[in-house]
């Protein structure tokens, strides 16, 4: 009975072998050393962005090494608080061999705790004391061909961007060695929201010397990018009447609705559709003005009152004009004036253009 039993066992497969324990628990401890100390490096440098842009100290740690590395001709007095905000920064100055540009204070605040709500929101950004001045005229670049502009269909934002107030105080440019300064009193824009449904400002407004202006906007971001907007403006011109005007854009940039008025003693009504109006513009539009009396307007034109009704038709580089007008000159009496225009980019044509005296009952046909 002993021999077949050793036949048996010596008839049986060898045992598996298995992989030593000691080989397993190796890889085992190195993974997750690997993972801890990948946890520690985010921790650190979670902890170091928090500080940097959180905290006074940080910020102006940060301040101090990224002076370094400042453009030649950059230079800024001083720096102070934090990156997050409330943070001001004052005497900005940036010089090259064309230009000059002086900013008395930056002052920015945001609400960092809505960036967890996918929003970025700032509260207030206020530039103050703008002194920009041209020095030298640099030479033209040749102008390189470029495709039309078009936008995308649609524009998502990956954030909601709300901004509660961004404004530019005191401004003085000088876009030329020998212009003269333009000056800027205040230019504001509040209540701005801009998410995948709607883009929003709910004021754009500015005032200096020459003009002030009042705006407000909405565009949906996706389907034709149907926009309104309104403007209200006034010009103040040396030795000319002030002018005040007001204009609304409608529609989508398939097809917009523009209308305007600018007020007496100008007169003049606009009233007209845009077409296609980034890829292939067309234009349908009527100005109107009625009973212009250029005296009001300033003194030193000549004393004309007049009408005119001009149409414009077609494609911006293939435009058919219709024109007429009745003038009463104190010089020369009244007169009539019937035609058209045929404007290509390179000449301007005239049709049927006629002249017409009533005094005399004189015509001129050309």
């Amino acid at each position: 009975m002993s021999e077949p039993q050793q036949d048996n066992a010596a008839d049986a497969p060898p045992p598996e072998s298995k992989p030593p324990r000691r080989r397993r628990s190796r890889i085992w401890r190195i993974i997750k050393w690997t993972l801890l100390v990948l946890l520690i490096l985010i921790v650190v440098l979670v902890g170091l962005v928090c500080w940097v842009a959180g905290t006074r100290t940080g910020t102006e740690f940060a301040w101090h090494q990224v002076q370094r590395f400042m453009p030649a001709g950059m230079h800024i007095d001083s720096l102070n608080g934090r990156l997050i905000g409330p943070l001001h920064i004052s005497g900005v100055d940036y010089d090259t061999d064309s230009m000059q540009v002086h900013i008395g204070s930056i002052d920015f605040d945001m609400d960092f705790s809505a960036i967890w709500h996918r929003t970025v929101h700032i509260k207030y950004l206020d530039i103050d004391n703008i002194d920009y001045k041209v020095t030298r005229v640099t030479p033209a670049q040749p102008k390189q061909e470029s495709q039309p502009f078009s936008l995308p269909k649609q524009i998502d934002l990956p954030v909601t961007v709300i901004v509660d107030r961004v404004a530019v105080t005191d401004v003085v440019a000088v876009t030329a060695p020998q212009a003269k300064p333009v000056k800027v009193d205040r230019v504001q824009l509040t209540g701005a929201r801009l998410d995948d449904a709607q883009w929003r400002i709910k004021s754009l407004t500015g005032h200096g010397p020459m003009f002030d202006f009042d705006a407000h906007a909405a565009v949906t971001p996706n389907h034709g990018y149907n926009t309104n907007l309104h403007v209200q403006a006034d010009l103040r011109l040396p030795d000319y009447a002030p002018l005040s005007a007001t204009a609304d854009i409608t529609g989508s940039l398939k097809d917009l609705h523009l209308a305007a008025n600018v007020a007496a003693p100008y007169n003049l009504k606009l009233t007209g559709d845009v077409t296609d109006a980034l890829s292939d513009p067309a234009i349908d539009a009527e100005i109107q003005a009625d009973d212009v009396n250029t005296q009001a307007i300033s003194k030193t034109l000549p004393k004309i009152v007049a009408d005119a009704d001009i149409q414009a038709k077609g494609p911006v580089d293939d435009l058919g004009v219709q024109l007429s007008a009745r003038v009463d000159s104190a010089d020369y009496g009244k007169a009539t004036l019937n035609g058209g225009l045929h404007y290509t980019p390179e000449a301007i044509g005239i049709e049927d253009l006629t002249i017409g005296v009533p005094a005399t009952n004189g015509r001129l046909t050309a």
